[in-house]
């Protein structure tokens, strides 16, 4: 029962956030102006970026339940991923823990910023291909 209900959370999750991570890579990929924006206006507010922190949390909180019903499966590649998905969970929330240091790079290195969410955009394509071969994995298998 819980083999089944951990293959079908799996199969859901994988889709969905590499849909996402594809929409969303691409779009920082080919223009990283409107995130970029966002962020100046969040640094101008004083305030932590609530949609960033709000992903983090969410990131972190399907990082955990994956996690578990990868140890559920023993599927090792489930749990590296998993622990992979967590551990970027806990970096843009260390930097979201730093964000008054932030504040001002974002402000000041407008070019370095947009290069960052550039190649953030390119990582995110390469790893929705891979959650889509993880997709096949488990459909094949």
């Amino acid at each position: 029962m819980l083999d089944h209900l951990a293959y079908n959370w799996f199969l859901l999750f994988y889709s969905v956030l590499g849909l996402l991570l594809l929409i969303q890579g691409v779009i920082w990929a080919l223009n990283p102006a409107p995130f970029y924006d966002y962020l100046r206006q969040a640094a101008r507010l004083e305030k932590r970026p609530p949609m960033l922190l709000k992903s983090a949390r969410y990131v972190a909180l399907f990082a955990t339940a994956s996690l578990v019903f990868g140890f559920l499966q023993l599927s090792v590649i489930d749990i590296v991923f998993s622990m992979g998905l967590a551990g970027l969970a806990l970096s843009v929330l260390s930097y979201l823990a730093r964000w008054d240091y932030m504040r001002p790079i974002i402000a000041e290195h407008p070019e370095a910023v947009k290069r960052f969410l550039r190649l953030t955009g390119y990582f995110s394509i390469s790893t929705a291909l891979v959650l889509a071969l993880l997709v096949y994995r488990l459909l094949v298998f």
